[in-house]
């Protein structure tokens, strides 16, 4: 028996070569065909039908499916420490027992504790994940290590290597104890042999090849045929080939380098060809395929094929070339606009022959969204999506988190709410739901299941929990109209139950509505009972197929998944390893995580539209044109630094695997290989957040100095020009040119409707003559980023714009955000000025009575509601209140100990009225742009360089918008202090609502010039767009207009708005993102209208929604390397979103 080598440079060929071995068909034999990964069931399937018309007695697995189905058959008692296995036993291990508690372990458990006194076991949770991966792979890339720890070694003197090594082998101790536990690879070498696991095996060789599976098939192969395809881009792969040609007087003789791509790329692919080789005695059946000299593609595969240096390209042509622009959207569409245009050129080609690789990006949005966005214009070209949210085709998922979210949130009225209104929970017709949410928002519920619950709260605040709200409901639904039933809440005032506008046809509903509520409180309550984990899966099991009812087929498939997900868990053997009675919230984290993971479908492999996904994905894949975009995201542009857990990365530590970005390159090379007639690199030249110049990615450099030095053959520009129009765009205009309608001619009769959404102005008023400068209030700065590509003109307008300080109107229901914010600094204001101990006892009564008050004066100025709620919000307020104050002062004292120092802080208020603020001055004038600039800026502290920036932003994690703040408002105090010169200011950021690694951050600036920093705030207030010219663009209205398709811009501008209407009456808004559009022809200047459409959006040198960003990009990622900015709906300048 042996091992015998078949070796190509296509996949195809070693397709071919199997279909060969594997002989003929025989009923009562099945052949065994191990394969890289999912993506090529479907591709060896179909190739071995084509050659044979049928494909039967072929059992086609990955290389973990193979082993597990064989370790259940010959092994059937043995437990397989398998990556499931290896988490829950280290969470039980660090979670239920002493070992945290061995000296070797300090680090870790004072990770876990977090700073707390216990152990936090969704850290715990999160820590096990990381070390159950770990430890398998380590047994596969590592066997020597895992051996060594078994034999009670360790190979270095690594702390971290010395706990995990104790880790380790106590895992093993205990779950031997309960029965078999090990590796299979392990247990089947120990006690099976070879020859009993299968009588002959193939192999399509994956890369990277963990030696794990080497060494197993090696000893496989002392018994057995064990038939390995292997793919290799060169016939002569590296050295260690050569060093044996040389050595045996064969060719090769002259040859002294490598290709520089195989160099560059394929570190990855040489280990195992090499072991092949090795193994074999070079003796391998070698298959490759001369690709030619046709086109530039051909001679870099045929150079790479041969080994051969100084292969350089001369001449242009398509069927290699790199690509780079200014923007994604141009980039997506030459990819969309190159695509068609080779279907339309060759007939033979189908969809199914063309890939678009597209890395997952780091943060921010992908390329991804861009090209699904490009590719769904008319005429929309259909996509196979490798990966995809399941909750795009259901709500299940969502709803099932919301459900396991529920218990730990104490029946939140809006949770409650959004689950009653879930289709999977209860089928309403959009009438019924409008009713149900007017029935509970009128009955006043807060949170709390039942009175009993909230006893130790607010008197007034217990009669908020859902058993008064629904006995209230049912009172109201009884009471005839016209009457009313009082009630009487201590220390609440008279709350009244106000009739409902009931008919007799609703009781259904209503009881419908009172099932359900309480079917989700007996959850809730059940919820509180420590269960075991298999207790636990049956139980949530049995919940989930109570409360929910799957509305489609899509919904019962993700729905057995969620089933199976829990019955795995519960079928798990090493959960009985410590038994543990888990508290809900112990066991919350292990189910989410399952379910989370169902939201993303995987689905590599797809015959009929164009293929979509990452490389990891491509594998072996073959196509005959493949394009690669977006390669500034993803890890060929950043290396991902080791795991602070990854005992491999120690000092010492023998062997190495491939990192990240070269095993990414390694596939580039492969993919290469594989393309039939065409690649394409490109990338966006500009950031796509920050607009910032992009250098060339590894992958891009090191093709163009392999093959062509200079990049004067590779890199080309699209053939045919860019058109960034889309083609709704376009569609919209051509109705517009057929419609002829005015807005400002709309009769006197028509819909006021039509007038809001048209906003057609009033007629024009004669305007004072323009008094002073134009006012601009500082945190608009930063508006920039957070709206990157579109300035808001409505943010702007000066019909809707309010001043400086004027206070806005406010929804009758919430507390405004704006006085509230006011309110924290002044108490924070208060306590700094005192030198407050953040752990004075006395701190937490005094900021009750401050609630009180405020909450008083909300009442009485009506920026809230008054009485029984303003009082409910008293307990939540008056913690918001201790939570800022305490991470603030505490905050402050880690940089400042003297409490003494805190009377120095200082705020300038710039333009603000001297009666409100006393410390007001005049405005920063910035005399270029014809602007001052006024607010309240943060605190700063002159003589010791410190700037206390406060965000006190709930919804939304991003606080990038408040480092921007910062950074305007360090200019704004060096024009206004520029005697204070510090080299370096220390920013604090202090955001007592925020995740607690996020509470507070803190970095250092250098300090700008004076000059240099009122010359940065003209320029971007000239940036800005003068609220009196009304030229409002949305990006397509600016390309649109631009395309030059239009001569008037009048008439044009004016027949906008009916089509918009249009389409937004019989669409989703959402979708299209439609803004109402007003006809302002007759206020617009078109010349200066056409000037600040290129200004903000086509600007070749920088446009000025870059220019902010160009400018703070270096600051926001040097505090947040993975910061993105927030888009609308996230936070806003001045509080909640």
């Amino acid at each position: 028996m042996a091992l015998h080598v078949i070796e190509s440079n296509q996949v195809r060929v070693l397709l071919a070569a199997l279909d060969e071995r594997l002989g003929a068909f025989d009923l009562f034999e099945t052949r065994s065909v191990l394969v890289p990964g999912r993506h090529f069931f479907s591709v060896v399937k179909n190739a071995l039908a084509g050659a044979r018309g049928a494909c039967f007695q072929v059992e086609i697995q990955t290389f973990d499916a193979w082993l597990s189905r064989r370790l259940r058959t010959h092994r059937p008692g043995v437990w397989p420490a398998d990556t499931d296995s290896l988490v829950a036993a280290c969470f039980q291990e660090l979670a239920f027992s002493d070992l945290t508690g061995d000296p070797a372990f300090a680090d870790l458990r004072a990770y876990l504790l977090q700073g707390t006194g216990e152990l936090q076991t969704d850290v715990v949770w999160q820590v096990a994940v990381q070390l159950g991966d770990l430890f398998r792979r380590y047994h596969l890339e590592r066997p020597q290590l895992t051996m060594a720890w078994s034999e009670g070694r360790t190979l270095t003197e690594s702390p971290v290597e010395r706990w995990q090594a104790h880790l380790f082998t106590r895992i093993f101790e205990s779950a031997r104890a309960l029965g078999e536990f090990g590796f299979p690879v392990d247990d089947l070498m120990a006690h099976t042999r070879p020859a009993e696991l299968a009588p002959e095996l193939h192999v399509l060789v994956p890369h990277p090849w963990p030696l794990r599976d080497r060494t197993l098939l090696h000893w496989m192969s002392s018994e057995i045929e064990v038939h390995l395809y292997l793919f290799s881009p060169c016939r002569e792969f590296f050295e260690q080939v050569r060093r044996v040609h040389r050595a045996s007087g064969e060719e090769g003789e002259g040859l002294t380098g490598n290709h520089p791509l195989l160099d560059a790329w394929g570190g990855p692919l040489a280990e195992p060809v090499a072991f092949c080789h090795e193994l074999s005695g070079y003796q391998t059946h070698t298959l490759y395929e001369d690709p030619g000299e046709a086109t530039n593609l051909a001679r870099v595969k045929g150079s790479i094929l041969d080994n051969r240096e100084g292969v350089t390209l001369t001449v242009p042509d398509d069927s290699l070339r790199v690509w780079s622009f200014p923007s994604r959207r141009e980039e997506c569409v030459a990819i969309r606009d190159d695509l068609m245009a080779r279907l339309k050129g060759d007939p033979r080609l189908r969809l199914c022959d063309f890939a678009v690789v597209v890395p997952e990006a780091d943060s921010g949005p992908s390329a991804l969204d861009e090209l699904i966005s490009v590719f769904s214009e008319d005429p929309a070209l259909p996509l196979h999506r490798v990966r995809w949210r399941s909750d795009s085709e259901s709500r299940i998922l969502q709803t099932v988190g919301q459900l396991l979210e529920l218990p730990p949130g104490e029946g939140r009225a809006a949770a409650v709410l959004e689950l009653v209104c879930s289709p999977a929970l209860a089928a309403w017709t959009p009438e019924e739901e409008q009713l149900i949410r007017h029935w509970i928002g009128v009955t006043g519920v807060i949170r709390g299941w039942r009175d009993a619950d909230l006893q130790q709260q607010d008197p007034a605040l217990k009669t908020h929990s859902w058993e008064h709200a629904l006995w209230r409901l049912s009172l109201g639904a009884v009471t005839a109209p016209g009457g009313a039933l009082q009630l009487e809440v201590p220390g609440a005032g008279p709350l009244g139950v106000r009739p409902l506008d009931f008919s007799a046809d609703q009781w259904p509903l209503l009881a419908r509505l009172l099932t359900i509520v309480h079917g989700l409180r007996q959850f809730c309550e059940a919820c509180a009972t420590r269960r075991t984990m298999a207790g636990w899966m049956e139980f949530l099991g049995t919940e989930l197929a109570d409360l929910l009812t799957p509305r489609t087929e899509r919904d019962e498939k993700l729905m057995g998944h969620c089933r199976e997900v829990l019955s795995a868990h519960a079928r798990l053997p090493l959960w009985r390893l410590r038994d543990p009675h888990l508290a809900y919230r112990e066991v919350l984290p292990i189910v989410t995580a399952g379910i989370e993971n169902l939201r993303t479908g995987h689905s590599p492999w797809g015959e009929r539209n164009v293929w979509v996904g990452p490389i990891a994905d491509l594998q072996l894949l073959p196509f005959a044109h493949v394009y690669f975009a977006g390669l500034e995201d993803g890890i060929v542009a950043r290396e991902i630094p080791a795991s602070p857990l990854d005992a491999r990365s120690a000092e010492g530590m023998p062997g190495r695997e491939p990192t990240p970005r070269e095993t990414e390159l390694g596939r580039f090379l492969t993919a290469l290989c594989h393309a039939d007639e065409s690649v394409t690199f490109s990338w966006c030249d500009r950031n796509a957040v920050t607009g910032d110049p992009v250098a060339r990615a590894t992958v891009i450099r090191e093709l163009i100095e392999a093959v062509d030095p200079g990049g004067q053959v590779l890199m080309q520009a699209p053939t045919a020009p860019v058109v960034l129009r889309s083609s709704r765009v376009a569609a919209a205009a051509e109705r517009l040119a057929k419609a002829g309608f005015d807005p400002a001619a709309l009769p006197e009769s028509a819909p006021e409707a039509l007038r809001a959404f048209l906003k057609v102005p009033p007629p024009l008023q004669p305007l004072e003559p323009r008094g002073g400068i134009r006012r601009l209030y500082w945190k608009d700065f930063s508006r920039f980023v957070e709206f990157p590509l579109q300035v808001t003109a409505s943010t702007w307008f000066h019909a809707a714009r309010h001043e400086s300080g004027e206070l806005p109107e406010h929804e009758l229901d919430t507390l405004g955000s704006r006085e509230r914010n006011a309110w924290l600094d002044q108490v924070v204001a208060r306590e700094l000025a005192a030198g407050t101990d953040p752990y004075d006892p006395g701190l937490d009564g005094r900021l009750a009575r401050d609630a009180a008050e405020f909450l008083e004066t909300a009442a009485a100025q009506a920026w809230g509601p008054a009485g029984v709620f303003s009082l409910a919000k008293c307990g939540p307020l008056a913690d918001d209140l201790c939570d800022t104050v305490r991470c603030t002062l505490t905050a402050v004292a880690s940089v400042l100990p003297d409490r003494a120092d805190w009377k120095g802080f200082w705020r300038a208020c710039p333009g603000m009225d001297p009666s409100l603020e006393p410390g007001a001055s005049p405005p920063v004038r910035l005399a270029s742009a014809g602007a001052g600039v006024s607010g309240r800026l943060p605190w700063y502290h002159v003589s010791r360089g410190l700037l206390l920036v406060l965000d006190y932003v709930k919804k939304g994690d991003t606080p990038v918008a408040r480092v921007c703040d910062a950074w305007v408002a360090l200019q704004l105090y060096r024009v206004i202090a520029p005697e204070a010169a510090l080299d370096t200011v220390r920013i604090l950021l202090v955001r007592p609502f925020a995740k607690k690694a996020q509470q507070q951050l803190s970095w250092e600036w250098p300090v700008p010039d004076p000059a240099q920093a009122l010359e940065y705030l003209e320029q971007l207030a000239g940036a800005i767009p003068d609220p009196e010219n009304l030229a409002f663009f949305t990006a397509d209205l600016a390309m649109e207009w631009l395309s030059g398709d239009f001569r008037d811009f009048d008439s044009w501008y004016g027949k906008r708005a009916p089509s918009l209407l249009h389409a937004w009456e019989n669409s989703d808004f959402d979708t299209f993102r439609l803004e109402p559009i007003w006809n302002l022809g007759p206020l617009i200047d078109a010349s200066r209208a056409r000037a600040l459409a290129q200004r903000l959006f086509l600007d070749p040198q920088a446009p000025v929604a870059w220019q902010f960003q160009n400018r703070i990009r270096p600051v926001v990622t040097g505090v947040f390397p993975d910061a993105q900015p927030a888009g609308a709906g996230q936070e806003g300048s001045d509080g909640e979103a």
